[in-house]
């Protein structure tokens, strides 16, 4: 016996969940000790302490009883069916109390009231969050007037019934307790395995994508730095070969280790694929993620990795890219402009760290890096011309003290002989130390000299100084006229002098910023603009298309309904001519749709690369045919495409990858070429070959062609195209890379994740034209602002019985609503004044039972969330065949699903 509680049990064991009978006894089975339902992650996770790790047996009851209610009855049929119970009193802490206990399931006593069942449920919620509560009455009828009518309770128990249903209802109900756990656990087990890189124990990379699209959001939004590391283990390769992958995945996990002890609790990191890593860092400037970085570098480099008898010390290379940088437009550019620090951190000699934007000091001092930021005179280069060499070997000195570079030329002539080739930051012409029959000549000189560069240098600032051996001020009007920029005469004091170059070459410095960033803001400007005719194309491309499927709507209804009354062979012919090629029409204007589409709703599909590869080819069809032709230039396109090649994502962004790469191909060919695709599957990965025998790239070019704005066309492309494309790949766990040789074409190389298992396609069989046998006949209302197709539709629904009305605008359609009940309503989508939306969604208040559906020239994508708050049910993109209109109406009729 407990204390203060009456606790029964059964003594025989031995038997698991399933052996439970009707009558048999039931097992006491220790739950909490079972490992695998208890991840780590369910203590953070859980608001409450698993079932599991609570419950003492699965045959453990709590019993709360009033004290008026006989429950010895009651009592004797759980212990005939094998449980055991404690009996507990009401209490303000009834959750604490039953702690103890740790009950399989709970029921509490109809008689306490509603007030305080109520309260009770909540605190054994709180307690016990998927522990089943049962409410107890005397008999099923038998209402009480404070009956609780709560949905927190699991069920209700009545005292006068059976023990053997008793014991099949608490046996199902903690079963079912008990299987909602495992399902709970199972889910967050596999949320965590979804986002966790198997060997590393590290986010994995597209978990890593995502996080740093909605970082880059945050920084963008708050106007904070965002950094990233990308990180590459050196001689990896080696690692394996030599030493076998076994130890290979033993070093992966001790680098991971090692770099996780050494990084923020903010920072994230993650594996970004095979020996390379990722790390965001965010409110972090470029400075800061390269003190970061050689922090770990050296921290990885300073330990040995040892397993069994092998040891060595591993090193890796670093990529840090920020958001500070100019060239950073989105989270995509981050990871683009940071795997090209990597590559020149590899290039370089490994081991080392480099900064996205620093190319002139690759291997990364960040303390320097930042002084030198501040003083950019430090590595100035100054030319000296002096007519007396020691004069200039004396100013040389001076300089060198300083950390200038210096150069001497004793004429006019070794200057500009030098010019040509080489522009100093600023020019000395030194006429100090000259005797006084000399200085007139050598002056004029000088002054002839600051003319012909400062004619050379018109497009930027560059500093010129004047020394004179006395104060001459005829001489210094006549260097004014002749645009030098400072004139010290007399003797040369070396402070006075220096500062007057560090001055000058400081408003060089801001000079030359100010240029670049009005080129940058130029050049951004005429790419915003080029963007905005895109876009303005885009949005006119879409709308003729929408105006063309109204059209082909008229075309191709007409001509199905011809077919349907026509019996001449011939007639009937002709009719098939003009439906195949509105048919036609209508699949080219939805590749131009799906084209121009935005696809930030869209959700991944399965999609064939070998169709899209098709359709991209069939969409640039008037540029290497039509226009080709007229120019007299011929091209050909080779395919060898293993079909299909099945990979998950947005076929608008694959679309628009492969129409960027067949454009840039007939770029490089202007008198014409082949381009040919090759597409197998290789090792579970989809791998596309796509080349051209056009003019190719050298390799400065092809380092850079998926940076941002780098383009080779001259002011003619926006620089944008490829660098798009990396940014898609890397958003379908992808890869794009390039190979090329200068004069023989180019080859871009893409792998995507192959999506192997398909689901089968729903195709619904053909339904014969003709008239309907359904079984009651539909009041149907149809508005669209165009007479042939209402007229169309029309005249396909009312041969089937249905009764039609016709609205030629969404205010009429309002009108007949108000008097008429309909059973379905076909709306256009694009109507002056009241759009389809607002239509559906103002019929559907008057008629809530009418089902809505959407006709539109647009197409059929639309967000699933806005169709339910407007109350349609589906979309039927135009045109929309006959038979669609009949197999819809004809599945309303007989009460079925639409499906189409």
């Amino acid at each position: 016996m407990a204390k203060k509680k009456m606790v029964h049990e059964s003594r025989e064991s031995g038997h698991n969940l399933h052996d439970i009978g009707p009558s048999g006894p039931v097992a006491e089975i220790e739950v909490s000790g079972i490992d695998t339902l208890e991840p780590q992650s369910v203590v953070d996770t859980c608001p409450s302490r698993g079932f599991h790790s609570l419950i003492k047996t699965l045959n453990h009851i709590a019993f709360v009883r009033d004290a008026d209610f006989p429950g010895e009855g009651f009592t004797g049929k759980l212990e005939s069916e094998g449980f055991s119970f404690v009996e507990a009193e009401p209490s303000d802490d009834l959750g604490a109390e039953l702690d103890e206990a740790r009950p399989a399931a709970v029921i509490l006593a109809g008689l306490l009231g509603a007030d305080r069942i109520q309260q009770m449920v909540y605190q054994v919620r709180e307690r016990f969050a998927y522990v089943p509560i049962l409410i107890l009455y005397d008999e099923p009828g038998a209402e009480h007037p404070d009956r609780p009518l709560t949905r927190a309770a699991d069920g209700v128990c009545y005292s006068s019934m059976p023990a053997s249903d008793l014991g099949l209802l608490l046996r199902g109900v903690i079963r079912s307790g008990f299987t909602i756990q495992e399902l709970v656990l199972s889910n967050r087990k596999l949320n965590e395995i979804s986002i966790t890189d198997a060997l590393t124990g590290l986010y994995n990379r597209g978990y890593m994508i995502d996080r740093l699209n909605l970082e880059f959001k945050r920084a963008s939004r708050n106007r904070e730095a965002l950094s990233v590391l990308m990180i590459d283990l050196d001689h990896f390769k080696q690692i394996n070969d030599t030493y076998g992958h076994k130890f290979g995945d033993i070093v992966l996990e001790a680098v991971s280790q090692r770099l996780k002890s050494l990084i923020r609790e903010t920072d994230i990191f993650g594996r970004y694929g095979g020996e390379e890593f990722l790390i965001v860092l965010p409110n972090t400037d470029r400075w800061g993620a390269a003190h970061l970085a050689e922090k770990l570098r050296g921290g990885l480099e300073s330990e040995k990795i040892s397993h069994d008898f092998f040891s060595l010390s591993v090193t890796a290379s670093f990529g840090v890219a920020s958001s500070e940088n100019a060239e950073v437009v989105a989270a995509d550019h981050l990871l683009q402009i940071s795997d090209r620090a990597l590559y020149r951190a590899k290039e370089s000699g490994r081991n080392r760290v480099c900064i996205a934007g620093d190319e002139r000091n690759d291997e990364a001092d960040p303390d320097q890096g930042r002084e030198n930021s501040e003083d950019d005179s430090l590595r100035a280069t100054i030319d000296v011309v002096s007519w007396r060499e020691s004069q200039g070997s004396h100013i040389q000195a001076l300089l060198s003290v300083e950390g200038y570079e210096t150069f001497i030329h004793i004429t006019p002539d070794c200057f500009l002989q030098v010019f040509k080739d080489r522009t100093p930051d600023l020019l000395v012409l030194d006429c100090s130390c000259l005797p006084a029959d000399r200085i007139g000549q050598s002056t004029q000189e000088a002054i002839n000299l600051a003319q012909k560069v400062k004619r050379q240098t018109q497009d930027h600032f560059f500093p010129l100084v004047l020394l004179l051996p006395e104060k001459n001020e005829a001489l210094r009007d006549e260097a004014m006229k002749a645009e030098v920029d400072d004139t010290l005469m007399g003797e040369v004091q070396g402070e006075e002098f220096l500062a007057r170059l560090r001055s000058l070459l400081h408003v060089k410095s801001l000079h030359d910023r100010w240029r670049n960033t009005y080129r940058d803001l130029t050049l951004a400007r005429s790419r915003l603009i080029k963007m905005e005719r895109l876009t303005a194309l885009g949005e006119m491309a879409s709308g003729v298309a929408h105006d063309f499927n109204n059209i082909l709507s008229a075309i191709l209804g007409r001509a199905q309904i011809l077919r349907r009354d026509v019996r001449d062979p011939e007639i009937l012919r002709n009719l098939e001519v003009i439906e195949r090629a509105a048919n036609d029409g209508a699949a080219t204007i939805r590749r131009i749709q799906e084209f121009s589409r935005s696809t930030a709703d869209r959700a991944y599909e399965t999609v064939d690369l070998a169709q899209i590869i098709k359709d991209c080819i069939q969409i640039t069809r008037t540029r290497w045919k039509d226009q080709a032709e007229m120019a007299g230039v011929r091209y050909r396109f080779r395919l060898d495409l293993e079909e299909p090649l099945h990979v998950k994502g947005s076929p608008t962004e694959l679309r628009e990858v492969v129409t960027n790469l067949i454009m840039n191909g007939l770029d490089a060919m202007p008198k014409g070429g082949e381009m040919s695709f090759h597409g197998r599957v290789v090792d579970n990965m989809v791998m596309l070959d796509l080349s051209d025998t056009g003019h190719g790239m050298n390799d400065l070019v092809l380092k850079r062609i998926f940076d941002p704005f780098f383009s080779t066309k001259k002011g003619e492309g926006t620089g944008l195209g490829l660098s798009v494309a990396y940014g898609i790949m890397a958003r379908h766990n992808g890869r794009i890379e390039c190979s090329s040789t200068e004069g023989k074409g180019a080859t871009f190389h893409i792998q995507l994740p192959f999506e192997r298992d398909q689901a089968p396609l729903l195709t619904s069989p053909p339904v014969e034209i003709g008239p309907s046998s359904a079984p009651r006949n539909l009041r149907i209302l149809v508005v669209d602002d165009e007479t042939a197709i209402r007229e169309i539709f029309r005249d396909v629904l009312e041969p089937d019985g249905h009764e039609i009305f016709l609205a030629e605008s969404g205010e009429k359609a309002l009108q007949i609503a108000e008097n008429q009940q309909f059973d379905l309503v076909f709306t256009d989508l694009s109507m002056p004044g009241m759009s389809g939306w607002e239509v559906a969604r103002q019929i559907k208040q008057i008629h809530p039972e009418t089902v809505i559906v959407l006709t539109s020239g647009w197409g059929k994508d639309f967000n699933q969330q806005h169709m339910a708050q407007h109350g349609v049910s589906h979309i039927l993109p135009k045109p929309v065949p006959v038979e669609t209109l009949q197999n819809l109406t004809r599945q309303l009729a007989d009460g079925l699903p639409i499906e189409f």
